[in-house]
């Protein structure tokens, strides 16, 4: 008879479970069970290389050997780019050596642990997870620069799924103080405005329609009282009823009301239209937060150049309108009236 065992010698070994038969079910049940789960989301700019993911990385296997008698199953990272593709690696060593040669800029990262922990007063080993992820904007290709600054993305956030109280409430605060570190500082000005961008942009093409409203009546006004003062001081001289007659169906042929009338509907619907743009302006430049960067390619560097150009610009863009917009009504109501003289 044929010895399989000599022929095969894989099959002489095995995988041990370090429990007896009888506590099988609960071993089972503490790697399978259902865990506990810690979610947090963190809005904010940041600016993530290679450096930051080995440093959290350490980071987390530090806390977590240090505390209990744990270790590391599972480690992964996967980028995702900004043609919608991705790749996953299974090491920290092949994060780190990792080198896109596409031209492509990396958009988000998505980190997982996986940690077989051995908790103080329990018997076996126990599965935690923990997901840390960096989006810095939507992986789209259609979308420009404007859109990726005013998506709202910018979000780092991070998900523990923990069988022990105590350990996930650690490691939540172990992760949102990291988070709360690298997240970019934003002026109060700036945030003020961003935060209130809708309500300003509304403001001030409300304030802009109302002013050149009212200059554009005021010198109607002025234009229709300079008329009918001469037109009184004609009809009180010493002249015949004929004249007088004539001067007035001169002024009605003249078509006088007919124009003021048209040209001031002319006006506003005008007016009405510049408003809507200055605050559609002001509306997009003032709502662009700071954008986020993840550096893990060399596309994703000079994209980083152009961004933070772009977003200076929309603020220069939000300051120079709203500082016009006030010179705005007054000159709207100086071309009325010149347009009006040249009728």
């Amino acid at each position: 008879m044929t010895d399989i065992s000599a022929q095969n010698p894989v099959e002489n070994y095995f995988v041990a479970i370090p429990c007896a038969p009888a506590e099988f079910g609960s071993f089972i049940g503490s790697l399978l069970g259902k865990p506990q789960t810690i979610e947090s989301k963190h809005r904010g700019s940041f600016e993530i290389g290679k450096d930051d993911v080995v440093n959290v990385f350490h980071l987390v296997m530090q806390r977590v050997t240090q505390q209990n008698d744990g270790a590391l199953m599972q480690f992964t990272a996967r980028i995702v780019f900004d043609d919608e593709s991705s790749v996953l690696l299974t090491s920290l060593d092949e994060f780190v050596t990792y080198t896109e040669v596409r031209p492509l800029v990396s958009c988000q990262v998505h980190l997982s642990w996986v940690f077989i922990v051995t908790f103080q007063g329990r018997r076996h080993p126990e599965k935690q997870e923990i997901e840390l992820s960096f989006i810095a904007s939507a992986p789209d290709v259609s979308m420009n620069l404007l859109d990726h600054l005013r998506e709202g993305s910018h979000l780092v956030s991070f998900r523990i799924r923990h069988t022990e109280r105590t350990w996930g409430g650690d490691i939540e605060s172990l992760l949102t103080g990291y988070v709360k570190s690298i997240l970019l500082p934003e002026g109060t000005l700036r945030r003020f405005v961003r935060t209130h961008s809708s309500n300003i942009a509304t403001i001030t093409g409300l304030v802009y329609f109302g002013l050149s409203l009212g200059g554009c009546l005021i010198a109607a006004k002025v234009k229709a009282d300079e008329k009918l003062a001469a037109l009184s001081a004609y009809l009180g001289m010493n002249a015949t009823a004929d004249m007088k007659l004539d001067r007035l169906l001169q002024l009605g042929s003249e078509g006088f009301w007919g124009r003021y009338f048209v040209t001031m509907f002319v006006f506003i619907v005008v007016s009405g239209i510049v408003a809507i743009v200055v605050g559609a302006l002001i509306g997009i430049s003032s709502s662009a937060r700071r954008p986020s960067f993840l550096l893990f390619t060399k596309k994703s560097e000079q994209a980083k150049t152009m961004e933070l150009k772009l977003y200076e610009h929309s603020w220069r863009t939000f300051v120079v309108t709203e500082c016009c917009s006030a010179a705005f009504p007054a000159a709207s109501t100086w071309v009325f009236s010149r347009l009006w003289a040249l009728t």
